[in-house]
């Protein structure tokens, strides 16, 4: 066998780019692991609280992070300051190690009550509160079940939770009091305003029934809202095999329109649009009970991704091109040929 040596005629760095930026788009294989194992997070997400491998993942977070409930397990995951001080051990180590390229960002609220109970009262961009740090209190009240805006927050009372029903879950904690009162007072008013006011209808959002617990068979979507009595809907069946604790089959659309009941007759909850689809998530669970709202988290804007990319909507491809380096092949091949005379 020869033992003679040879240059590559083109670096690995230009032929891993995309095909339209001169490249021939093989796979690097570091940054395609990284991929597959940073979509086991979204993945887990969705798949909902009975599948047996999110139910590993979740015992080994439990033990990594030594905390007592699932409450804001999945919270956490999406949160920067664990990522980048708290990793577990084992296999979930290296899958949040490749997840902290990706994480997507908290979106602003829009101002309607359901979507504001589900807001971080840690890592808040905005807030005063951080998970780490000198004084910071975010990372023991995680690990006890309280992270966002309902865990403080009476749904039916229209007010904060009285300190009664927290104590128990604070037991042990430092400034217990003192910290429920600072919280309250980093709450906007533009938040709590709608709050007290109750429920109110924005176009894009989905309801169902009160009456319809656990496998609602109607969901109607916000078209459009001129006033509280000239309201838009459209109807949407489900599937009879729409999981309630998961991302559900394709809704589709209902021949006939049934109308929209009265609002004390309704819930908000969490329907996924695709560009190709409409799909139901968790219908058992209002939409301010979530654990995590996929909606609530995107991918900001980037040379991957045009338009931001919902957490719902990330894909191994996303995870392996936004890590892998971008070069600039035409630049390249100019370089070269000027270093050539």
């Amino acid at each position: 066998m020869s033992e003679a040596s040879y240059l590559p005629k083109v670096a690995w760095e230009v032929i891993t780019q995309p095909k339209r930026e001169g490249g021939l788009s093989i796979l690097d294989p570091p940054y395609q692991i990284g991929g597959l194992l940073s979509g086991w997070v979204p993945w887990a997400i969705l798949v909902g609280p009975f599948s047996p491998w999110r139910q590993l993942a979740e015992f080994a977070l439990l033990d990594g992070w030594d905390w007592r409930t699932l409450h804001c397990i999945w919270i956490a995951v999406l949160h920067l300051g664990y990522l980048r001080k708290r990793l577990p051990r084992g296999i979930w180590a290296g899958i949040l190690r490749e997840w902290r390229r990706c994480c997507p960002q908290l979106l602003p609220p829009p101002m309607l009550t359901d979507w504001i109970l589900t807001q971080p009262l840690f890592d808040n961009p905005g807030h005063p509160f951080p998970c780490f740090g000198g004084g910071a209190f975010g990372n023991p009240w995680m690990s006890r079940g309280i992270e966002t805006v309902v865990d403080i927050w009476d749904v039916d009372r229209r007010d904060w939770k009285p300190f009664t029903h927290l104590a128990p879950l604070l037991a042990g904690l430092w400034h217990q009091t003192l910290h429920v009162h600072a919280l309250h007072r980093a709450i906007p008013p533009e938040w709590v305003s709608p709050l007290r006011s109750g429920i109110a209808l924005s176009q894009g959002e989905w309801l169902k029934r009160t009456l319809d617990h656990y496998a609602p068979s109607l969901l109607w979507r916000i078209e459009s809202v001129a006033d509280p009595l000239n309201v838009q809907v459209a109807c949407w069946e489900t599937s009879p095999l729409t999981g309630t604790t998961s991302q559900g089959p394709p809704l589709i659309q209902a021949q006939l329109e049934t109308p929209l009941p009265s609002l004390t007759n309704l819930l908000h909850v969490c329907v996924l649009e695709y560009p190709d689809s409409v799909r139901p998530f968790s219908l058992a669970t209002p939409l301010y009970n979530l654990p995590v709202d996929p909606r609530n988290w995107q991918r900001p804007p980037g040379p991957s991704n045009k338009d931001g990319v919902p957490l719902y909507r990330y894909s191994t491809r996303l995870g392996y091109q936004i890590p892998h380096p971008k070069v600039d092949v035409d630049w390249k091949v100019t370089k070269r040929w000027m270093s050539t005379g």
